[in-house]
């Protein structure tokens, strides 16, 4: 452990896809060891679009009740679905944040937000600027 040094060149700005699952330095690190010798990872930005997580596909669906007197809401159940991917990354963050803002601006009787990260055979989803709540 003593002897492992990773030189990265920096990142870029405070936000975007740069944390969770660290596919390139596990592979650099594969490599390293099957070669036993030090090497270099580094891809080309078209690359580097095409590997790495996007934001989350959402499919949402639920029921609204309104008070009859008052045609104001008085109880929602909604139920939310992301894209994780094959991988959870920071799925469950994501999804924790969405449930919290789906009440948005509005002040009513009762909710019930369950959520759910799907995991599929695409890439790994990750979190990304004022992630779930937009």
């Amino acid at each position: 452990m003593n002897s492992v040094i990773v030189k990265t060149r920096r990142l870029g700005g405070g936000f975007g896809g740069k944390e969770g699952i660290f596919t390139y330095s596990c592979i650099a690190a594969l490599a390293c060891q099957k070669l036993g010798k030090p090497i270099s990872c580094m891809l080309d930005s078209s690359d580097d679009m095409m590997y790495s997580g996007k934001r989350h596909e959402a499919f949402l669906e639920g029921d609204m009740y309104l008070n009859k007197d008052t045609l104001k809401i008085a109880f929602m159940d909604i139920k939310a679905y992301i894209d994780g991917g094959y991988a959870s990354d920071l799925s469950p963050s994501v999804l924790e944040r969405l449930l919290y803002h789906l009440d948005n601006a509005y002040k009513y009787g009762a909710s019930r937000f369950v959520g759910k990260v799907c995991k599929t055979n695409g890439r790994s989803n990750t979190a990304f600027r004022g992630f779930g709540a937009p």
